[in-house]
């Protein structure tokens, strides 16, 4: 006999908006046998599960060979650049069972969280690091660009892995009625404009970032939880606020996002060029904790 709570679609919507503790509290009361209440459980964490999106766009270091040939400045020093402007191992903390993209190329190539029209970009216009950067974090013109080229960049690699981010949310959304994007990025505590320069003494472990509060509310609040379990600091759109959404869906409560913005002292080792093993394996539970939890 199939189950009246597995039959009752009203019910259904209802216990997938709880959270797992509230979620295993109702089913204690509600009618059904432990069976099937196990299978409501099984359902709801499978629907929650592939609703997600793993995003992450900075964590590359490769460049197609027509970028090296129009660099201005020489091949280490560009290697070490471009490991600093890198989200640098954080795709190491990409669950292979959630679906995720990841950009295969570096940002110092392209960028595909920047605005794609120049003049809506404010990294674009004041730093000359829009889409395709003209210059390096030391605010040096480090490689040679025409409109030709940036066009080709826009066309052939920014608008691609834009489809296919709007394609999963889609899919997301008809399969599983919202998605859940995990905007995932690590950063440094030296600011970008100056090597050696701290942003604060107080940087966060984790920075939460968002767009809309009560949409993402349920994605923050876990997360938070487990940083107050695991013993790192947290600050809401702090140093980095928002989150990615497609185009399509930015005004579409069914495309939920949640960017967190990984300091890498919590899992690089102190010279920032390789992970610290206990470091790391910590942060990996937390992480695996975490794909578990949302």
């Amino acid at each position: 006999m199939k189950s009246n709570i597995l039959n009752n679609s009203q019910y259904m919507n209802w216990l997938e908006k709880l959270d797992e503790a509230t979620l295993r509290k109702v089913l204690t009361v509600l009618p059904g046998s432990p069976f099937e209440k196990a299978e409501v459980m099984k359902r709801i964490r499978w629907k929650q599960r592939n609703r997600i999106i793993i995003h992450i766009p900075h964590a590359s270091l490769a460049v197609p060979e027509e970028f090296q040939k129009r660099l201005l400045i020489d091949e280490e020093e560009f290697e070490k650049e471009n490991i600093f402007e890198s989200d640098y191992l954080i795709d190491v903390f990409c669950s292979e069972d959630l679906d995720h993209l990841i950009f295969p190329y570096s940002r110092m190539f392209c960028d595909v969280e920047r605005f794609r029209d120049d003049r809506k970009e404010h990294m674009a216009m004041f730093y000359q690091r829009g889409v395709v950067y003209e210059k390096d974090a030391r605010k040096r013109s480090f490689i040679q660009i025409n409109e030709t080229y940036k066009k080709h960049i826009l066309e052939d690699y920014y608008d691609p892995h834009h489809k296919t981010l709007t394609d999963k949310v889609k899919e997301k959304i008809l399969s599983y009625g919202e998605c859940l994007i995990i905007d995932l990025h690590s950063y440094s505590d030296f600011y970008e404009g100056t090597l050696g320069k701290r942003i604060s003494e107080t940087s966060p472990d984790i920075c939460i970032g968002f767009n809309d509060y009560e949409l993402a509310k349920d994605a923050i609040e876990t997360i938070q939880r487990l940083c107050a379990k695991y013993g790192y600091t947290n600050i809401l759109n702090v140093p980095y606020s928002g989150s990615i959404v497609p185009i399509d869906y930015i005004n579409d409560k069914r495309a939920k996002s949640v960017m967190l913005e990984v300091n890498k002292r919590i899992y690089l080792n102190d010279e920032m060029n390789g992970l610290d093993e206990n470091k790391a394996a910590e942060f990996d539970s937390f992480m695996k904790e975490l794909y578990r939890k949302l």
